[in-house]
């Protein structure tokens, strides 16, 4: 049996109170994206009793969660509720809760310490950056680095930044990301390619008895992937750019770079200064903070992330859960077969989307891309 999903709301004002729950919906939609840390989600719902909506509070707490086939009821998500709407006509009402998850926190406060001081580290590492942005949040007490470099890193903050816009400054020369699992707790760091599949998702013709996939999309864009990109500090003139060229080694833009497709970059990137510095003096990535590295950093992020239009899959599926009894979720690989594109890898699921409407039911939207791409530096295959 397929069961929509769950949400158990924590009242913000008085914790011991009783959980309220609602499990009957007519739609909902929830997002997950790697390369967007905020997740928002719209659940409305039929006949909510007068209770436990007045119950249910902007600024609570709300836990999402599916049910597998065997009952076992997993976890999502946390989040928090921004607004509750009440649409009561004469014979009806209609319930809406919109939110985002706990990364909203990170978005709607300034990027101050618990003492209201902006931050400024000359040397931290990744563990003291986070904990004092993380500081003055909601989010869970803790967070997990996955794949993260260990040096010490330059981190300022600046007057009328958001908490979540000074970390990924910072994290865009780390070249790393930041999201959160299931339990909200944050976690930075790069995807994992090397990880074991999480099932397959198939469409084959002929209406085969294999197929999962309801309906499918396949973007292939070659053409505005970069083929080669050179990084070059702003202050140096000119330079030859063949010493600091680098080209794409994707098999594909391989097989088509000799007659021209594909960008070439040239680009430049500057110190900065004050709280806009760079990492200079520390580390960028497991680099030496030289701007040689920081230019090689540079080119290899772009590169990766340009390179997840080279193969994007838009896969459609049947509820939220997958053969494995486990949720459809980001940083997952998952093995696509779809035989009308020739299509047949295994791919990095970067974004999933939970809908329920009243045409279709229950669908999850899975977009993967090919692996090794998003970041450079990632577990790999």
């Amino acid at each position: 049996m397929i069961t929509p999903l769950e949400l158990e709301f924590i009242s913000a004002s008085d914790p011991t109170q009783a959980v309220e729950k609602i499990v009957t919906f007519t739609s909902y939609q929830f997002e997950r994206n790697i390369t967007s840390p905020v997740s928002a989600f719209r659940f409305t719902a039929p006949g909510v009793n007068r209770a436990t909506r007045l119950a249910i509070r902007s600024g609570d707490m709300v836990q999402i969660f599916a049910y597998n086939k065997d009952g076992d009821r997993l976890p999502i998500a946390i989040g928090i509720i921004d607004e509750t709407d009440s649409h009561i006509g004469k014979d009806s009402v209609e319930y809406v809760v919109t939110g985002r998850d706990i990364l909203g926190q990170l978005a709607d406060n300034a990027s101050v310490d618990a003492n209201n001081k902006v931050i400024f580290f000359e040397k931290a590492s990744l563990t003291n950056i986070i904990g004092s942005v993380l500081n003055g949040t909601r989010c869970p007490q803790g967070f997990t680095l996955s794949n993260a470099p260990n040096g010490q890193f330059l981190f300022s903050s600046n007057v009328g930044e958001t908490k979540i816009n000074a970390l990924q400054r910072m994290l865009e020369f780390a070249n790393l990301l930041i999201w959160s699992d299931e339990n909200g707790q944050v976690i930075v760091g790069k995807p994992d390619f090397a990880q074991a599949t999480s099932g397959d998702l198939i469409l084959l013709a002929s209406n085969n008895p294999s197929n999962n996939i309801l309906e499918c999309r396949v973007r292939r864009n070659l053409n505005q992937a970069i083929r080669k990109i050179a990084t070059q500090l702003q202050s140096l003139g000119k330079t030859d750019p063949g010493t600091i060229t680098m080209t794409n080694s994707d098999d594909d833009m391989v097989a088509v770079s000799k007659i021209g497709v594909g960008r070439s970059v040239y680009q430049f990137f500057d110190y900065g200064g004050a709280g806009d510095s760079v990492n200079t003096i520390n580390q960028v990535g497991n680099q030496s903070g030289n701007y040689n590295n920081i230019g090689y950093e540079h080119s290899r992020r772009l590169l990766a992330r340009e390179n997840m239009k080279i193969l994007e899959v838009e896969a459609v599926v049947k509820g939220h859960i997958n053969s494995f009894g486990e949720i459809y979720d980001i940083d997952q690989t998952y093995n696509v077969q779809v035989e009308d594109e020739d299509v047949s890898e295994t791919m990095y699921t970067h974004s999933v989307s939970y809908e329920l409407t009243k045409d279709q039911g229950m669908l999850t939207r899975l977009h993967l891309c090919k692996l090794n791409t998003i970041v450079s530096g990632a577990k790999a295959i």
